[in-house]
C-alpha cells in the first residue's frame, strides 16, 4: 500500500503539481514540510493524514469560518409540493 500511494503521489507531482503545491500550502501553518517526516515529504496522503493526527497539538490551529445561518426560504421558493403524498405502487390490499 505505501509503495502505490507513493507512486501516487509522484504522478500527481508530474500531472498536477499547482494541486500538490495548494495541498502543501494549505498545511503551511500547521505543520511545515519542512518539519515533516520522510514518508510525508515522498507521500501526499500521509502528508495529509500526519497534519490532522499531529501529536503536537498543531491542528488545533484548523479552524474553518464561522458557520452561516440558514435562511428559511418563502413560500413561494419552496420545492415541496403541497399535493397530495405519494402513494406505494402497490395495492395496500392483498388478495387471499
Amino acid at each position: 500500500m505505501a509503495r502505490l500511494k507513493t507512486l501516487a503521489t509522484d504522478f500527481l507531482k508530474r500531472s498536477h503539481p499547482d494541486v500538490v503545491t495548494a495541498v502543501n500550502n494549505a498545511f503551511a501553518q500547521i505543520v511545515p514540510l519542512s518539519q515533516a517526516d520522510s514518508r510525508s515529504q515522498a507521500d501526499i496522503f500521509h502528508f495529509i493524514t500526519s497534519q490532522f493526527y499531529d501529536s503536537q497539538g498543531r491542528t488545533a490551529k484548523l479552524k474553518g469560518p464561522p458557520p452561516t445561518p440558514r435562511s428559511t426560504p418563502s413560500p413561494r421558493c419552496s420545492t415541496r409540493s403541497r399535493a397530495t403524498p405519494r402513494t406505494s405502487r402497490h395495492s395496500s390490499s392483498r388478495r387471499a
